[in-house]
């Protein structure tokens, strides 16, 4: 017994380094785009709108990036940009922040930005479910969003819930059970 305890130790030291390994690699696997392309565009389809609490700003989401553009029209200004698809966001009453869906993680998460679209955060850290429905408090402390599963059993069909998240963080309260099938 003592004589394979060694070579235990050699080899479980040799499987941990490489489960390091190979985390290590799955934590810095970043998709980078071949290429880019410019566009202009007076409209959009499947959008999602909100309006700044002084009405004089509109927050959208068009093909999977932020933009804030003057509610009497204008340019529009680009607060998030990538590969990662922003979407459903939603102004705090103050006008301050900003919580939006992202996919930036690997799963859409909710995430909450300065209104000038600096400093995002994630505030959720699913990697089985996903977030959308995004909607928030009248005080700017809670944001509520819709909780769903992976297609087909847990698909936002067949299983969907309510769950309440404070804006500083934690891990949430689930306000509906969603029914079994």
């Amino acid at each position: 017994m003592y004589r394979c305890a060694p070579a235990f130790a050699v080899l479980l030291g040799c499987l941990l380094i490489r489960l390091a390994a190979a985390q290590s690699a799955v934590d810095t696997l970043v998709i980078k785009p071949a290429r880019t392309i410019g566009f202009s565009t007076r409209e959009g389809t499947w959008m999602s709108v909100d309006v700044s609490p002084d009405g004089g700003t509109l927050l959208v989401d068009l093909l999977g990036d932020l933009y804030t553009l003057p509610s009497i029209g204008g340019e529009s200004h680009p607060l998030t940009s990538g590969m990662a698809r922003d979407f459903q966001a939603r102004y705090s009453p103050d006008g301050k922040r900003i919580a939006f869906i992202s996919d930036r993680n690997g799963s859409d998460n909710i995430w909450i930005m300065h209104g000038d679209g600096s400093g995002p955060r994630e505030l959720t850290k699913e990697k089985k479910f996903m977030f959308d429905r995004l909607s928030g408090g009248p005080t700017g402390k809670y944001v509520l969003a819709r909780r769903w599963g992976v297609y087909p059993l847990e698909s936002y069909l067949r299983k969907s819930e309510l769950w309440l998240f404070h804006t500083e963080g934690g891990a949430g309260i689930q306000l509906t059970r969603a029914m079994r099938a």
